[in-house]
């Protein structure tokens, strides 16, 4: 999809200093380390950006190879869209390769550190947290127990990512054109709040099997219940009575519940959420915290099940996955 040059009329800021570049990107984004790559001496960087309500559309262009580390960035998502050059990806321990025919989103919760390449350029899409996730939740009819996350990798090759650019464009090619739009804060929350929602439905998420029942047929209580007790027990022994009594059913109807809006057993499902939170704490885990600690503090008291588990699911060890990301940080 070719995008051409964005947010034509928007001031532009030029530096060839380091630090004020690392300030000016730090006020767009948020504090981080920025660093030529090695061999090379000199960078111009170009940026613009346009905000609006919470959001904001930001492009850059370093100018030269750099390494950007950001760190967990807590507050925001940012989904970004490579229009020229690659750039290396690491998140959660993981690593993408960032092209024009392959996105990247970056999650809040994770430990993020970029490796760019010659002539890499990025137009980034920045989106509250808070208003994600409220939006979210929303949408499911109950509060989320875990963050929302992502996947890194975004097609621009598939429907849903050309749709989203080109509602990503529309919206602030509109920004720029009427002052009508610019000068309407209602109007400009109407924007934010389509761009969340196409994001949530067009990306998966750790959340799109539920958001997806929930599109097709609302989710009955009892099964919201039973996962909110799930993810507020997840340390705890809890059988599938304990859900089904807290869910106000029985066994069996908690299960066929389960199969129907989840496509698994509810305990088959609980093991999946434990994973999830074991696999968020691994990639933070401090120097004093071990991974047998992990699975515990997650429900897993046999340890052998839980790595064959967790390698099946993330396609590593526990003490893999800790490994990595150690390199990484």
């Amino acid at each position: 999809m070719e995008l051409g040059f964005p947010l034509k009329k928007t001031e532009l800021f030029q530096s060839s200093h380091l630090n004020e570049i690392r300030t000016e990107v730090g006020n767009a984004f948020c504090s981080h380390n920025l660093q030529l790559r090695s061999g090379q001496r000199k960078i111009l960087t170009n940026m613009k950006r346009k905000v609006f309500a919470s959001s904001a559309l930001v492009y850059l262009d370093y100018g030269s190879p750099v390494i950007i580390e950001p760190g967990v960035m807590n507050d925001f998502y940012i989904f970004q869209f490579q229009l020229a050059g690659e750039a290396q990806v690491f998140s959660d321990g993981r690593r993408h390769l960032a092209t024009p025919l392959s996105a990247s989103v970056l999650n809040p919760v994770h430990y993020i550190r970029l490796v760019t390449e010659e002539n890499c350029r990025f137009l980034s899409l920045k989106l509250d947290r808070l208003k994600v996730e409220e939006s979210l939740s929303r949408m499911l009819g109950d509060h989320i127990s875990q963050p929302l996350i992502f996947d890194i990798a975004l097609d621009m090759t598939s429907a849903s990512g050309q749709a989203l650019m080109r509602n990503i464009l529309f919206c602030f090619q509109e920004l720029e054109m009427t002052s009508l739009i610019q000068g309407n804060p209602e109007i400009m929350e109407r924007y934010e709040e389509m761009l969340i929602a196409l994001v949530l439905h067009s990306q998966h998420h750790n959340y799109s099997h539920i958001l997806d029942k929930t599109t097709s047929k609302p989710m009955p209580r009892h099964i919201k219940r039973a996962i909110s007790f799930m993810a507020d027990n997840i340390e705890h022994k809890v059988s599938l009575d304990d859900v089904a009594t807290f869910a106000g059913v029985t066994v069996r109807s908690l299960s066929n519940g389960f199969r129907e809006f989840q496509n698994k057993s509810p305990m088959a499902f609980l093991a999946e959420i434990r994973l999830e939170k074991a696999h968020q704490m691994l990639v933070k885990l401090s120097a004093n915290e071990s991974v047998t600690a992990v699975a515990l503090q997650c429900g897993f008291t046999h340890l052998g099940r839980f790595s064959a588990s967790y390698k099946a699911k993330f396609g590593c060890s526990p003490l893999q996955s800790l490994r990595k990301y150690q390199r990484l940080s």
